[in-house]
């Protein structure tokens, strides 16, 4: 997760704008619930206006943590 992080970083810091990383860990009961939730709010979210780029990956090492990455405008 660490080298998404740096590469919408250097995104940010070439384009401009703001950058948002949102790392969160689910109860893991409610681990499908939130990707579920997370992925129609990507399809959204990409549609606003001033955003750049908006996703959230699963780790593959960390069980039930996400990485939510924005960057704005």
């Amino acid at each position: 997760m660490a080298e998404l992080v740096e590469l919408a970083r250097k995104a940010a810091g070439e384009n401009g704008g703001v950058l948002v990383t949102v790392k969160a860990t689910v109860k893991p009961e409610h681990s499908d619930e939130l990707l579920k939730l997370a992925k129609e709010s990507v399809n959204g979210s990409r549609q606003e206006p001033g955003v750049i780029y908006w996703n959230v990956n699963k780790s593959a090492t960390e069980p039930d943590t996400y990485l939510f990455v924005e960057h704005y405008k």
